[in-house]
């Protein structure tokens, strides 16, 4: 499979021209329309602390967080369809790949080792891990979001991205 064949995908409620990372208290300010205080901050605690690695790994501004994205057709997430909000489609070229995380998001019930890498080497070890194992890799439930967390391959993006096409949001369909 060649870059050019993959298609990568982000899920947001706003309409954007431009995806690109956000300050955390952004985040918390949009988590707090749809969470409890306390669970919002929860979350955003949560997420620095993962994001700490993240931000070693990669060139990035500790103050943002990334951009979390999925490649079409490895994940068992949800269809644009069933989707309330945009979904946005766009192409990373081998430049970005070279800053962008991989990661397997596998579930709780998965054998697979966790893993997450930076680069194509690292896409290449996730669309490996995802094809010898995504059969057996299920949905966890997530107490602070209230959400389902899909199986998927995860990708980390600390720069901006430009939107080739999106999927509208239920209104406009």
């Amino acid at each position: 499979m060649q870059l050019s064949d993959l298609w990568f995908q982000h899920k947001s409620p706003h309409k954007l021209e431009s995806l690109e990372p956000q300050f955390y208290g952004t985040i918390v300010h949009d988590r707090t329309e749809t969470m409890e205080d306390a669970d919002a901050l929860t979350y955003i605690l949560s997420r620095i602390r993962t994001e700490d690695s993240y931000h070693s790994l990669v060139k990035s501004d500790d103050n943002k967080s990334f951009i979390y994205a999925t490649i079409v057709g490895f994940n068992k997430m949800e269809s644009p369809d069933d989707y309330p909000g945009f979904t946005y489609y766009f192409k990373l070229t081998r430049n970005q790949l070279k800053n962008t995380i991989f990661e397997v998001v596998a579930g709780a019930d998965a054998t697979l080792d966790v893993f997450a890498g930076v680069g194509h080497e690292a896409l290449s070890e996730c669309l490996k891990r995802w094809v010898s194992s995504s059969s057996e890799m299920e949905r966890i439930w997530d107490e602070v979001l209230g959400a389902d967390i899909e199986p998927r391959i995860e990708v980390i993006i600390p720069y901006p991205v430009t939107p080739l096409a999106y999927y509208p949001e239920e209104e406009e369909r």
